[in-house]
């Protein structure tokens, strides 16, 4: 059997080995569902992280690429420093034409940059995460003491 994967590169492979494999026909599939991750700062105020999800579920529902999209915080990454907001959107086109499906992602992730650049969210980074509130007294009693 021919195949035609992601690159355009033909692929053979015989019929017994398709015998235990999974195989789906994109050309019969409905419409696909992305994920798509955004790192959000934890230091970005919360009315901002309301605006940038009402502003994603906007995009989407103003474009022609999308049908519809879920738009979840699923975790608190301490360590980094960012909320992880998880986009699951069904795009507008057939599964079997894969370019423009990248498009739509692609231009979806730069309407975030843009949004998020206009709304001045940096991202932030910490170079040694630490946290000190107990630190805080004794530099002031030594501030005091100079």
């Amino acid at each position: 059997t021919h195949f035609i994967n992601l690159h355009g590169e033909l692929l053979t492979i015989e019929n017994h080995a398709l015998r235990n494999m999974s195989v789906v026909n994109l050309n019969r599939s409905g419409f696909t569902t992305l994920q798509v991750k955004v790192q959000v700062p934890m230091v970005t105020p919360s009315n901002k992280v309301t605006e940038i999800v009402d502003s994603i579920k906007t995009y989407i529902t103003e474009t022609e690429d999308w049908i519809h999209a879920e738009v979840l915080f699923t975790s608190h990454e301490h360590e980094s420093g960012h909320l992880l907001l998880e986009i699951w959107c069904t795009v507008n086109h057939p599964a079997h034409e894969i370019l423009p499906i990248f498009h739509a992602k692609s231009r979806l992730l730069m309407f975030i940059q843009a949004y998020m650049q206009a709304s001045g969210i940096d991202y932030v980074k910490p170079l040694q995460p630490t946290r000190l509130h107990v630190a805080d007294a004794i530099i002031d009693r030594l501030l005091a003491r100079a």
